[in-house]
């Protein structure tokens, strides 16, 4: 899959060897469509939930005010 970044618009490519993807412009890091049609098994599911890399933060400010 191809994702453009929903911040700046960048391509945001799967980052190696992780199951996230990370834009190179301004950081953001998603893994909405990590294991489409692949499915997971528990273990790997509750890994993930655990993972700080998963978790919500807030979008970088592009605007440059402070």
């Amino acid at each position: 899959m191809r994702c453009a970044c929903p911040f700046c618009g960048d391509f945001m490519p799967q980052a190696q060897n992780q199951a996230r993807c990370v834009c190179p412009h301004c950081g953001y890091v998603c893994a909405a469509c990590i294991s489409r049609d692949t499915p997971l098994d528990l273990d790997t599911i509750r890994q993930m939930a655990e993972d700080k890399v998963f978790e919500p933060a807030e979008p970088p400010d592009l605007t440059g005010e402070s």
